[in-house]
């Protein structure tokens, strides 16, 4: 039964960071292909046609449809590669202490998503020495970057119940969907400007309305999981510091001991 958690608890990081992100972020950009109208096949020559009903319909005609397999595997296959990309690219960005909004917003757009200046609250600070002298010497205390490998490994093993996975598999999720968004609205945007262009010299425009409001709408979604990523990362060291703490400190604990 141990072993089957294990691995229904892997398979949850793949799903949640790797294979859903990269499936959202197909979505996203089937989208600005959607809204970018006519210009593919006037910039490209014809190379890239523009992605109408039309064009989907004889594309899954081509394709081997039988109970969807056609369709599923190049699906599957082009969500890992782009969920893994987004992995890839996502975690350059480094400890900051700017809270700021606008600050964040600006570092995320930059593809630089900050990670919050703490990796677990300060105030749990006291806890978690107590905790890391479990694992180490006191004249040689693990640090956090040492400390929190080896406390994740010991809850696996020991704890029935632990939300360490659970967040960590949603700070990647949401960092993943940080820069799919970022990625989103820099296309919408480019793609705006293009079609100012093409506008005044070869009379093809892009769908306005709708790039223009789905760059509002991924500017807020970078906004947004910038905010719950970070907080999930925190959250994060925080459990797995005040689950350490309950499992080697706790009342049931001392209980037993006494007898």
């Amino acid at each position: 039964m141990d072993q089957i958690l294990a691995k229904i608890v892997n398979l949850s990081y793949e799903l949640l960071g790797i294979f859903l992100p990269g499936f959202i972020f197909g979505l996203f950009i089937l989208l600005v292909w959607w809204g970018v109208g006519d210009l593919p096949p006037v910039l490209t020559h014809g190379a890239v046609p523009s992605l109408t009903l039309d064009w989907i319909d004889a594309v899954v005609k081509k394709l081997d449809v039988k109970l969807g397999i056609g369709i599923a595997i190049p699906g599957v296959i082009c969500s890992y590669f782009l969920g893994t990309f987004l992995v890839w690219v996502s975690r350059s960005g480094r400890a900051d202490a700017n809270s700021k909004w606008t600050h964040l917003l600006a570092s995320s757009l930059l593809m630089k998503i900050p990670k919050p200046q703490h990796s677990y609250e300060p105030a749990l600070g006291a806890l978690f020495d107590k905790v890391r002298l479990r694992f180490s010497d006191a004249s040689n205390p693990l640090d956090w970057r040492m400390f929190y490998p080896v406390g994740k490994a010991y809850l696996a093993r020991n704890a029935a119940h632990s939300l360490v996975t659970t967040y960590q598999n949603k700070y990647t999720f949401h960092r993943s969907l940080v820069l799919s968004s970022a990625i989103s609205f820099w296309l919408s945007v480019s793609a705006l400007v293009l079609g100012g262009i093409t506008s005044h010299f070869c009379r093809v425009e892009p769908k306005w309305m709708l790039l223009s409001v789905m760059a509002a709408c991924w500017l807020w979604m970078v906004n947004g999981f910038t905010g719950s990523y970070r907080f999930h990362w925190q959250m994060f060291g925080n459990t797995i510091i005040t689950e350490l703490y309950s499992l080697l400190f706790g009342p049931e604990l001392k209980a037993n001991e006494s007898k």
